[in-house]
């Protein structure tokens, strides 16, 4: 991970939603005039051996410029 400000958001569900997710990380950073640095990161919470996909956790960070 590097340093700086990100938008992060945590995703529940199906890996194959996940665009839901950033559609409203883009909708929330437009709102507030951020822009993204595209830089963009996933980090899986849980796996599909563990739980079912609808209890899928995934931490979804966006950087944005500074």
């Amino acid at each position: 991970m590097i340093e700086g400000k990100a938008v992060v958001a945590i995703h529940k569900g199906p890996y194959g939603k996940l665009m839901n997710t950033y559609n409203k990380i883009a909708e929330c950073m437009a709102k507030k005039g951020l822009t993204s640095a595209d830089i963009t990161y996933e980090y899986y919470l849980n796996s599909a051996l563990e739980v079912s996909s609808s209890e899928l956790l995934t931490k979804v960070v966006v950087y944005i410029k500074e």
